[in-house]
């Protein structure tokens, strides 16, 4: 399966993807240690979420060459709810709900359009 192929398949099932080199893990470590440093990413969400990556294939992958990249549009939550007689909205970020939900989906996505072109 082309990149080109993979790519399309996401787009049809309402995802973004791309597929980088290995070789430029060290870019994306240092694009997103730039973005933190400027302030472009939300601290907190930094911590829990990119502060722990690994900029190297998994030791199971030793010779991985390609990386899939994969964004999905979840958007914010708005909750409004009254306290004492006065109403408050909260916004929710969407880190915060359905998450692992989120990864396991598109985990399933790519093990099978991945499958189906013949890549256990």
């Amino acid at each position: 399966m082309s990149n080109t192929g993979l790519i399309q398949q996401l787009e049809t099932r309402g995802y973004r993807g791309g597929v980088i080199s290995t070789r430029h893990l060290n870019d994306l470590r240092e694009e997103i240690e730039t973005h933190h440093r400027q302030g472009l990413i939300n601290e907190e969400f930094y911590e829990e979420r990119l502060r722990g990556f690994s900029f190297s294939p998994p030791e199971s992958l030793p010779e991985a060459q390609s990386l899939i990249i994969v964004a999905v549009r979840d958007p914010q939550v708005r909750f409004t709810f009254t306290r004492n007689g006065k109403r408050f909205a909260l916004i929710v970020p969407p880190t915060f709900l359905q998450w692992r939900e989120t990864d396991e989906e598109i985990a399933d996505t790519l093990r099978e359009i991945l499958e189906s072109a013949g890549h256990p």
